[in-house]
C-alpha cells in the first residue's frame, strides 16, 4: 500500500510540470491566451515607464504623442454581470426540489477576460417533506488572481434517514429531521502558475431533532448521532475552481486538502478530513473530450456521524445518508460531444467504494453510477455551463437541471 502511494505521488507531482490549454473550451481564438494575459498587468507598469521615457526625451514641452497602447481599451469587465437560473432536481428517492441560482459576477478594472472571476451567489431550493436549502457565496481573486479569498454561509433542512454504517445494503434504522448550518472562510496565493496554497476553515452546527425511534440514536453507538458542531482548521492545495459552477480552465485540474478539527475549536470531537481530487480532461479528436476524475476521502480520530465521507458526495444518484464509512474512493469519467458551438451530449459512468479501514477496500465490491445529459455553454468568459442530466445508482434514480460542473 505504501508502494503504491507514494507511486501515486511521483505520478501526480510529474503531472504538475505537464499542464496544457483545456482542451474542451469552445473557441477563445478571439481573446488572448490565458498565459499572455497573466502577463499583461505585469508589464502593464514597464509599458507604462517607457512611454513616459520617450515623451521626455522627444520633447517634455510637447503635448502627449498618441502611442498604440494609449488606444487600448482594457476589458476588464467582460463576462460582468447577472445570471439568474432555475435549479430543478431529485435530491433523493423521495423529494424533488426546484429553486433558483442567482449570481452576480464582477473583475477589477484591466483584468484579463479570461481571469478567475469574483462572483456573489446566492442560491435558494424548496421542496418536498420540508426541505429548504439556501446558500450565500463569496468569492474574490485580485492582482490578476494571484491571492483568493472564498466565504460561504449554508443552511439545509431536511428530513433524512440513519441507514447502518459501511455496508453496501444497509439497513434501514430511523428517521431524523436535520437542520445543518455550515460555515466556510478560505485564503488562498498562487504559488506556481496554475496552483495555490492556503489555509480553510470550516464550521457546521447539526440539529437532529424528531429522532423515530429514539433509542437507535445513541452517541455510545457513534458520536454525533444526536447532533453537535465541528470546527476545523487545515490548508488546501490546487487550482480547483472553489464552486462547481466554473469548469476548471486547466486540462489537469486538482485539490489536496487536509482538515483537522480539534475541541480547541469548538468541534465535538477530534478528527482528520483529508481529501484527494484529481481531474483529467482528453481531447481525443475534435470536438470530443473525455474527461476522468479520482475522488478520495479518508479519515482519522473520531469523525462525527454527519462528517463520514459518502458517495452522495461524489455521486449525484445516492443521498450522503445511506453509503456512509470512515474511507471513501470513487473514479468516474464523462464523455463530451460537442454538437455545435456552445451545446454538447454527455455520458457518464463511475464506481465508488467505502470501507471502515484503508487496506480493506475491495474491487468487486462497488457501487455504480451512470447517466446521459446535456450541457450548453452560458458563458465562454466565465467557462460556465447549464446541465440536464438523468442518472442512475444501485436502487436509486434522479435528475438535475442547474449551473455547473460535475466533473
Amino acid at each position: 500500500m505504501k508502494r503504491t502511494f507514494l507511486l501515486f505521488l511521483a505520478l501526480f507531482f510529474f503531472k504538475l510540470n505537464a499542464q496544457n490549454a483545456d482542451p474542451y473550451k469552445i473557441d477563445y481564438s478571439n481573446s488572448e491566451p490565458l498565459e499572455y494575459q497573466d502577463d499583461l498587468d505585469d508589464e502593464s507598469t514597464d509599458n507604462t515607464a517607457k512611454k513616459h521615457d520617450l515623451k521626455s526625451s522627444v520633447n517634455p514641452d510637447e503635448p502627449d504623442m498618441k502611442f498604440e497602447y494609449d488606444n487600448y481599451t482594457p476589458r476588464g469587465l467582460v463576462g460582468t454581470g447577472f445570471s439568474f437560473f432555475p435549479i430543478y432536481e431529485r435530491v433523493d428517492s423521495n423529494t424533488t426540489v426546484g429553486g433558483l441560482d442567482f449570481s452576480y459576477y464582477f473583475r477589477r478594472y484591466g483584468e484579463p477576460p479570461q481571469s478567475n472571476p469574483n462572483y456573489i451567489r446566492t442560491v435558494f431550493t424548496a421542496g418536498q417533506n420540508q426541505y429548504v436549502n439556501l446558500g450565500i457565496d463569496f468569492d474574490n481573486y485580485w492582482k490578476n488572481s494571484e491571492y483568493n479569498i472564498y466565504a460561504s454561509v449554508n443552511y439545509l433542512r431536511r428530513w433524512a434517514a440513519y441507514y447502518e454504517i459501511g455496508k453496501n445494503n444497509p439497513q434501514l434504522l430511523g428517521t431524523y429531521r436535520a437542520d445543518d448550518a455550515r460555515f466556510d472562510l478560505m485564503y488562498r496565493q498562487k504559488i506556481l502558475p496554475s496552483s495555490y496554497i492556503g489555509a480553510k476553515y470550516e464550521y457546521e452546527n447539526d440539529n437532529m431533532s424528531s429522532r423515530t425511534p429514539s433509542n437507535v440514536f445513541d452517541e455510545k453507538v457513534f458520536t454525533g448521532l444526536t447532533g453537535g458542531g465541528v470546527s476545523g482548521l487545515g490548508i488546501v492545495f490546487g487550482n480547483l475552481p472553489n464552486e462547481s459552477i466554473f469548469s476548471p480552465r486547466n486540462s489537469f485540474a486538482y485539490e489536496l486538502s487536509g482538515i483537522f478539527y480539534l475541541n480547541i475549536l469548538g468541534s465535538k470531537s477530534n478528527f482528520g478530513k483529508y481529501t484527494i481530487d484529481v481531474r483529467e480532461y482528453l481531447g481525443i479528436f475534435k470536438n470530443h473530450v473525455l474527461a476522468l476524475q479520482v475522488y478520495m476521502n479518508f479519515t482519522s480520530g473520531t469523525p462525527t456521524y454527519k462528517q463520514l465521507p459518502s458517495i452522495g458526495d461524489i455521486f449525484r444518484a445516492y443521498s450522503h445518508d445511506k453509503y456512509m464509512d470512515y474511507h471513501m474512493m470513487a473514479i468516474k469519467g464523462e464523455y463530451r460531444w460537442t454538437l455545435f458551438e456552445g451545446f454538447s451530449l454527455t455520458a457518464f459512468l463511475g464506481a465508488g467504494y467505502h470501507s471502515k479501514a484503508i487496506n480493506k477496500f475491495r474491487l468487486n465490491d462497488y457501487l455504480p453510477s451512470y447517466g446521459a445529459g446535456f450541457r450548453y455553454l452560458l458563458s465562454q468568459a466565465l467557462n460556465s455551463y447549464a446541465r440536464l442530466e438523468y442518472f442512475e445508482g444501485r436502487g436509486s434514480r434522479g435528475f438535475m437541471l442547474g449551473i455547473g460542473d460535475d466533473l
